[in-house]
């Protein structure tokens, strides 16, 4: 089961929302709020988050609790860095931190084995630590609109890797000669 929760700041939803082991996939969509409702973090079977939040600054560590999740997207938010259990989210293959105020790619993201998509575009990202090479699955990459002045060599050894964005970066002139080589 999908919930979509788009909601105005006035509006509350009813704790029964949470005890509802069918649900799968929350999306919540709510501009003006700025914390998440803790009650979330007792659905024991989300395997898909998507929190589009402009007034959220933090995650709370129960965040740790999704063991399931393949998808996460924390989109439009005011955080700059989310601290999570190594361990917490071993079976993600997507992960869109997009549109939000990361200066450098949280340390865990580099232990998520079975990354495909990673898409951390619209940030003030200053570098791409050579620890990017653990992400062997990783096919898309999305690092454009950010703050980067080098790509790491590694980044060209993803054996996986079919899209690489760059764009809207300031790259030194070598990289960006070499990247959009035709």
């Amino acid at each position: 089961m999908h919930a979509i929760i788009k909601l105005p700041i006035e509006k509350k939803i009813t704790p029964s929302f949470f005890q509802n082991p069918e649900i799968t996939r929350v999306e919540i969509i709510a501009p003006n709020v700025c914390s998440l409702p803790r009650e979330l973090f007792f659905l024991p079977n989300v395997f898909s988050l998507s929190l589009v939040m402009k007034s959220l600054n933090s995650l709370p560590s129960e965040i740790n609790k999704f063991h399931k999740l393949k998808y996460l997207k924390i989109s439009h938010t005011n955080i700059s860095d989310i601290k999570l259990n190594d361990a917490s989210f071993q079976d993600l293959d997507t992960l869109i931190l997009s549109h939000n105020k990361f200066t450098s790619i949280p340390s865990w993201v580099y232990k998520c084995s079975k990354i495909e998509t990673l898409i951390l575009s619209n940030n003030k990202i200053k570098t791409i630590s050579e620890d990017i090479f653990k992400l062997q699955n990783l096919k898309r990459l999305s690092i454009e609109a950010n703050q980067i002045r080098n790509i790491p060599e590694s980044i060209y050894h993803l054996p996986k890797l079919l899209h690489l964005c760059v764009e809207l970066n300031p790259l030194l002139k070598e990289q960006k000669n070499g990247i959009y080589r035709t």
